[in-house]
């Protein structure tokens, strides 16, 4: 059973994020975590809150967002009536960050499904800001889905990396399921900045032995072009990768300090943990 952690805000960014949650994990037997965050102002409460709990004073200002939790996960149980799907609802107190960090552990959440920007509309940037700063401090596999992106059948799985990258099997796990279930193709994308860095099909290829995989190398491309440049060439359904540093995710996200980052997620990212 895969524990998967839905945070909402209600907006339609994260109920669109959600359906595709669903959609994704059709066939899988999972339990979804639907948790709505209440910003605590200078009130701290460390706990989560579900129906199961004796009435409260603390219970009774987060009563509202629950039922309303519960009435939208009851709807989108009847759209997936005959899925091998459990769902529980879950409210909390506090900021956006320690309350997912708080249910990842409480909860031994395996990923994270959530919208690529939050209900403030931030265009600025390639993540909403809740989802960045879920990126920046807690290495948990995240599916990330792009604003108003649709589901489509996995068929074709974009893996890009860097030359710093070194490949390791075991952080591989969460592709390699992912590969095995939709037998999708895939397209293994290497981002260098000269000619001189590393080339590593090889090691690809030892750790990810498939029949369907090309490799592709880019040079002399920022990142953020480079993958969506390849993105429209080749239309994979699904961007995989590591965040291998703070300093190279700086440079993804934002671009040069004299570039204005101008480059979004075409497709849903699946964020699978950090590198060294």
């Amino acid at each position: 059973m895969m524990n998967v952690l839905l945070p909402t805000d209600f907006s339609e960014n994260s109920k669109n994020a959600i359906t595709y949650a669903m959609e994704y994990f059709s066939g899988m037997s999972c339990t979804f975590f639907f948790l709505n965050i209440q910003r605590s102002g200078e009130m701290t409460m460390d706990d989560f809150y579900s129906a199961s709990n004796s009435d409260s004073v603390e219970k009774a200002l987060l009563d509202d967002n629950l039922k309303d939790l519960q009435a939208f996960s009851g709807r989108i149980k009847k759209q997936f009536p005959s899925h091998n799907f459990a769902f529980k609802e879950k409210v909390a107190f506090g900021t956006f960050a320690s309350v997912v960090s708080r249910a990842v552990n409480r909860f031994n959440i395996d990923i994270i499904a959530m919208g690529s920007n939050g209900a403030t509309g931030a265009k600025e940037v390639l993540f909403g800001s809740n989802t960045l700063q879920i990126i920046r401090e807690l290495p948990c596999t995240m599916l990330i889905i792009p604003e108003q992106h649709s589901y489509q059948p996995v068929s074709s799985v974009l893996f890009s990396m860097h030359s710093e990258e070194r490949l390791q099997h075991e952080k591989l796990t969460t592709l390699v399921a992912i590969l095995d279930r939709t037998q999708a193709h895939l397209h293994v994308v290497e981002v260098v900045s000269n000619e001189a860095e590393a080339f590593h099909e090889a090691a690809v290829k030892d750790v990810l032995p498939r029949e369907q995989l090309s490799f592709h190398f880019l040079n002399k491309l920022p990142y953020p072009m480079a993958i969506d440049a390849f993105t429209q060439l080749f239309t994979p359904n699904m961007h995989c990768l590591f965040i291998p540093k703070e300093s190279f995710m700086d440079r993804w996200l934002y671009g040069s300090e004299a570039q204005q980052l101008q480059y979004g997620s075409r497709i849903p990212l699946l964020i699978l943990g950090y590198t060294k």
